[in-house]
C-alpha cells in the first residue's frame, strides 16, 4: 500500500511540475475587450489579410483574457499590418527538388481608443512580431503539406504570437497619457540630519501644544 501511495505522489509531483504557467499579463487591466479591424496586407501574397484577422480573433477568444466585440462596446481597437509573408525553399534533394520550405511572416499592431476614428494617436504599438514556419513541401513525401495549408498554419502561428505579444510584452511605443505618474511626495515627519529628534514641521498645532515644556538642556520641566 505504501508503494502505491508513493507512486501516486510521484506522479502528482511530475504532473504538477509539467503544468504550463501562462506569461504574466502586462496589458493594462482597464482594457478588457477589443475590436479588431481587418489587417492591412503589405506583403506580396494577396488575400491573407482576411484569414489573419479571423485567426487573430479566434486566438483572443481561445486565450480568454480579452473579449472580442464591436467597436461601440470595446475598450480599445486593434489595428494590424501584415508587413511580410515570404515563402522560400529551405532544403533540396539530390535532384535539386525542394524538400522543405520556410515561411517568414511578421506584422505590426497598435491599440487605439475607440473614439479615435482617424487613428492619429495610438495608445500602444508593437513592431516586428514575427514567426518562422517550416514544412515538408516535396509532394513525393508522405509528410508534405500543400501550399495553402502551410500558409494557413503560418498565419495561425502569427496570430497566436500577436495575441501573446499584446497581452504579455511591453509595447515598443506608449502614449504619454498611459505613462505611470510618479508617486506623490511623502508628508510624514522627516529626520533632520545631525539631530536625533523628529522634525515636527509637519505636525499640526494641536499636537505641538500637548508636548511638555523643556528646559535649556532638553529635559522636561516640572509642572
Amino acid at each position: 500500500m505504501s508503494r502505491a501511495v508513493g507512486a501516486v505522489l510521484l506522479i502528482a509531483m511530475v504532473a504538477g511540475a509539467c503544468v504550463r504557467i501562462p506569461p504574466k499579463r502586462v496589458l493594462p487591466e482597464s482594457i478588457t475587450s477589443l475590436y479588431i479591424v481587418t489587417f492591412e496586407n503589405r506583403s506580396y501574397e494577396p488575400g491573407l489579410e482576411e484569414k489573419l484577422t479571423r485567426f487573430t480573433q479566434e486566438e483572443f477568444l481561445v486565450d480568454g483574457r480579452l473579449d472580442v466585440t464591436r467597436r461601440p462596446s470595446a475598450d480599445a481597437v486593434l489595428v494590424g499590418k501584415l508587413q511580410r509573408f515570404n515563402v522560400m525553399s529551405d532544403r533540396f534533394g539530390s535532384d535539386e527538388f525542394p524538400l522543405t520550405s520556410r515561411i517568414m511572416a511578421s506584422a505590426d499592431v497598435a491599440l487605439y481608443d475607440p473614439s479615435d476614428r482617424k487613428r492619429e494617436k495610438p495608445l500602444m504599438e508593437w513592431e516586428a512580431i514575427g514567426v518562422e514556419f517550416m514544412h515538408v513541401s516535396d509532394v513525393r513525401r508522405v509528410m508534405h503539406i500543400i501550399a495553402d495549408d502551410a500558409n494557413e498554419a503560418a498565419l495561425r502561428e502569427l496570430a497566436h504570437e500577436i495575441v501573446m505579444t499584446v497581452l504579455t510584452r511591453e509595447p515598443d511605443k506608449v502614449a504619454s497619457t498611459l505613462m505611470t505618474a510618479p508617486p506623490p511626495a511623502s508628508t510624514s515627519p522627516q529626520r533632520v540630519p545631525g539631530r536625533k529628534q523628529l522634525d515636527t514641521r509637519f505636525l499640526d498645532a494641536a499636537s505641538t501644544e500637548s508636548l511638555p515644556a523643556r528646559d535649556s538642556s532638553g529635559r522636561p520641566q516640572e509642572p
